[in-house]
């Protein structure tokens, strides 16, 4: 009876571990996603960790192979970049492709430029798809609690988290 109560224990907090990861897309509806046939990375925040920056982006890369995209290394149709906090803070900047974006579309963000402190999530990661040519943000995933400092369990995290936002992209045509 007492193992059937710590499996049931174990169990439980196993369900509220796995139901704590949260994942959102969004994208602009106005863009035609089937025209992009190549990318090329640009600079985001990388984490400081190596072996998750590297497992970050391996899991990214595959997932845009999978959707039929090659990379290059410049002028590919789409820029990718990163941004990642395995700390509770990162510091985000409104880069070059988000003026004059509605920024209630994309989440979480407020209107500004410059270097600006934002309290985020721990262990959150983003990826911005931004059409190369307006140079303008078209997709943006966010997953929060998408990495543990346990090499076998974060690595999964990572990869379900990377995994669930490009199950949207590209997104449905309605």
């Amino acid at each position: 009876m007492k193992y059937m109560m710590v499996a049931a224990i174990a169990l439980l907090t196993l369900s509220v571990a796995v139901q704590a990861q949260h994942v959102k897309v969004h994208y602009d509806r106005s863009v035609d996603f089937s025209k992009f046939k190549t990318y090329s990375w640009i600079k985001g925040m990388d984490t400081n960790n190596p072996d998750v920056h590297r497992l970050v982006l391996d899991d990214i890369n595959r997932q845009l192979l999978s959707k039929g995209l090659q990379q290059v290394e410049t002028g590919g149709d789409l820029n990718i970049a990163y941004y990642s906090s395995l700390a509770g803070h990162i510091n985000t900047r409104a880069v070059e492709y988000m003026k004059g974006v509605d920024w209630k579309q994309w989440g979480e963000h407020e209107e500004v430029y410059g270097p600006k402190m934002v309290e985020m999530p721990i262990a959150r990661v983003v990826v911005d798809i931004v059409e190369a040519a307006p140079n303008r943000l078209v997709w943006r995933g966010s997953a929060s609690d998408a990495y543990t400092p346990n090499q076998a369990r974060g690595k999964k995290r990572v990869n379900t988290s990377v995994a669930k936002m490009f199950e949207k992209f590209p997104p449905r045509k309605r």
